[in-house]
């Protein structure tokens, strides 16, 4: 987070010129859909299946129908839905709702 005394800057920021790289963040509990091999599926069953991000690390993902821990590395994130999205969306339109009163 920014800190006064160094005039709205991360620490980071000051140190290297740049600031942090947060695109490999992605938010807990958003929809995640897995890849499933070939050797494991038939003819007409999905190639995918939805699960739900419990850490990025190394793409932990919970399966809510079998309550199992599964790791996968072909995942695809959906963060615009799911529990932590739409508190993250409520959150945004707060903080422009607030600046447009301010700015008026």
């Amino acid at each position: 987070c920014p800190i006064k005394r160094l005039e709205n800057t991360t620490p980071e920021e000051c140190w290297s010129g740049k600031g942090p790289n947060v695109s490999h963040l992605r938010v807990f509990g958003s929809i995640a859909y897995i890849h499933v091999h070939d050797q494991l599926r038939r003819k007409l069953d999905d190639k995918g299946d939805q699960m739900v991000l419990v850490m990025t690390g190394g793409y932990k993902l919970l399966n809510p129908i079998n309550k199992q821990i599964v790791i996968n590395r072909d995942v695809i994130y959906d963060e615009m839905n799911g529990p932590g999205a739409k508190m993250e969306r409520e959150t945004q339109l707060a903080f422009c709702v607030k600046r447009q009163t301010t700015m008026t």
